[in-house]
């Protein structure tokens, strides 16, 4: 569907991102995936782009939990303290509305007290334990990237949402539209259909919104 031109009115601009909504994430996504290949290459480190356009991956163990960019590749976690059972439990996973895991890694178990040091695999789906002293301070540090395949996956996430929400939104739309049809641009400006307007202004508010949830989830 070709944009709108600048002088159109604001039904046609509506129906222009209502019908595109649902290409909105598969857009982001491409933007995504480009940046992600650029920064495979150490050498784009150098230059000032975005941490996965805001994105993050969390690492949870015990009680404590630390947030991080996704290009992060060589992190540690929070001090956590051993719990009386005498087992220290681990998480990897994206920060986002829906539980996605990021398994498969291999983290360094750090004992601050005694200065041991134990390398755990995490499984598929992101968790793992470490038997430990109660009481002992303990902390994770994690040596590894987040592989494309596991980008796809949290997208992958987020498709029904997205045409749930498309759903929602026109439907929204569909309640306002034939108002908007029935009146007159004068009517508008003198306040006649201010309520209805605003009406309209809400939805147009809510795609932008959702839009901004989705590129930031």
């Amino acid at each position: 569907m070709p944009a709108p031109a600048p002088d159109s009115s604001p039904l046609d601009l509506i129906e222009y991102e209502l019908n595109g909504f649902h290409q909105s994430l598969a857009v982001y996504r491409q933007q995504v995936t480009s940046w992600y290949a650029q920064a495979l290459d150490k050498a784009s480190h150098a230059t000032d782009l975005p941490s996965l356009l805001g994105m993050e991956r969390v690492l949870r163990v015990g009680d404590s939990q630390v947030s991080v960019s996704m290009a992060d590749t060589d992190f540690a976690s929070s001090v956590a303290v051993c719990p009386a059972g005498g087992e220290l439990k681990i998480e990897s996973k994206f920060e986002s509305v829906y539980d996605v895991p990021l398994g498969n890694l291999q983290v360094q178990v750090l004992g601050l007290d005694d200065g041991s040091s134990t390398f755990i695999q995490l499984d598929e789906q992101g968790k793992g334990s470490h038997h430990c002293a109660a009481g002992g301070r303990y902390q994770l540090r994690v040596q590894g990237g987040v592989s494309p395949a596991q980008v796809e996956a949290l997208f992958a996430s987020y498709d029904g949402l997205t045409v749930e929400l498309q759903a929602w939104l026109r439907k929204e739309w569909s309640g306002f539209k034939p108002h908007w049809q029935a009146s007159t641009a004068s009517a508008i400006g003198s306040g006649i259909l201010a309520g209805t307007w605003s009406a309209i202004s809400e939805v147009w508010d809510s795609l932008s919104l959702v839009q901004d949830i989705l590129k930031d989830p």
